[in-house]
């Protein structure tokens, strides 16, 4: 699809560093600090997720990029220049929030039109933008509509318009889709996608839920306590986090508790506490004779059987099982109470267990990670 006329984004070096936060402090109450020494750069027209619980920090950063909160200490920088005496209305930026933040008074075409007016663009330069900006979220014939007249997502659609309209170079988005139903949820995410392929403006994205963030990023800045714990591509987080904290918030994981018997930078011996060695990758593991974590995704964790038995075997008690459509999990628990799930097709390969079963458990030593305890 063909990039609509008037919707055009500055074109820099797009592996130059166009968003930087150098060493960015926030504090409240000057004791506390909210954001802890943030580093991040961001290349034009790349889609960059901070995620994280809540009350981790994400959205404070990108209300200190808007302008909207100031900078404790440290540097802000837009296309190479520090944004701490730009205006919030200098800095070229859109937004778009969890509700919308329609005027429910005006029109859809009037909400879109808004921010051209307020820049004094000419009446017939208005007319074409808004008309090219209904079109670009398929929704030409809801000019004359009001908010109250839209589904939630048609009016996350206008929203998203009218923070495109006025061609920013960067587009914030504060949990967007946070107010939308699963479906619609979907959908959105599609939508946001397309527009960002289609148009390559530089975003920054704030959520806290997980498969948004695998689903729709270039890269993701996972957040805790306000400090950035990993910033990488999608597949490199989930296959390989930088430590237990992002095991476990992205994706789900089995967590079995162990010490290091002896390691090799590359794998590690774990010794568990009903007396199995089993081994993993070092991703983030403690010395020889501490205390660690072995982390197994559940779809590379399999019941053995007689034509699967990978290098790591061990035994845990059958639970229950329980059905979810496409998959069924496998519940068990070992013997020290540390409780494990199977992920497995819902096919005719699918076992049937007894419950209270005694069962060998499977997993290759590249699909196990040695890792840190949390604090």
């Amino acid at each position: 699809m063909r990039k609509p006329r008037g919707f055009s984004v500055p074109g820099t070096d797009n592996n130059a560093q166009y968003v930087r936060f150098i060493n960015v402090k926030k504090s409240y109450d000057q004791k506390n600090l909210v954001v802890k020494d943030f580093n991040l750069d961001i290349r034009k027209g790349e889609f960059v997720t901070l995620l994280g619980p809540s009350g981790s920090g994400k959205t404070t950063c990108l209300m200190m990029l808007a302008g909207f909160e100031d900078v404790s200490s440290g540097v802000i920088e837009i296309d190479g220049r520090s944004v701490q005496d730009i205006a919030p209305y200098h800095r070229n930026i859109g937004m778009v929030f969890q509700h919308y933040a329609l005027f429910p008074h005006m029109t859809i075409g009037e909400n879109l039109a808004y921010p051209l007016k307020v820049r004094k663009l000419p009446a017939a330069e208005v007319k074409r933008k808004v008309e090219e900006a209904l079109a670009l979220v398929e929704l030409n014939d809801f000019a004359k509509r009001y908010p109250g007249q839209l589904s939630g997502g048609q009016k996350q659609r206008v929203a998203l318009a009218r923070s495109l309209i006025f061609e920013p170079s960067i587009v914030l988005m504060d949990e967007p889709l946070g107010a939308l139903d699963k479906n619609l949820r979907e959908h959105m995410q599609y939508e946001i996608k397309r527009l960002h392929e289609q148009l390559g403006f530089t975003t920054i994205y704030v959520t806290h839920d997980q498969t948004e963030a695998l689903t729709m990023s270039d890269r993701i800045a996972v957040f805790n306590d306000g400090v950035v714990q990993q910033c990488a591509p999608p597949s490199a987080l989930y296959e390989t986090p930088a430590n237990s904290f992002v095991a476990d918030f992205i994706g789900e994981n089995n967590h079995i508790h162990g010490k290091v018997e002896s390691n090799d930078s590359l794998v590690a011996e774990i010794s568990l506490s009903h007396g199995d060695r089993v081994h993993a990758r070092d991703i983030n593991c403690p010395p020889v004779g501490q205390p660690c974590i072995l982390a197994v995704r559940p779809e590379n964790l399999f019941i053995a059987s007689a034509g699967r038995e990978l290098d790591n075997i061990i035994t845990a008690k059958f639970i229950t099982r329980l059905y979810v459509g496409d998959s069924i999990r496998y519940f068990f628990k070992m013997s020290d109470g540390a409780e494990l799930m199977v992920k497995v097709l819902n096919d005719q390969d699918a076992p049937l267990l007894d419950t209270g079963a005694m069962t060998k458990l499977t997993w290759a030593t590249d699909r196990g990670l040695a890792l840190d305890r949390p604090a």
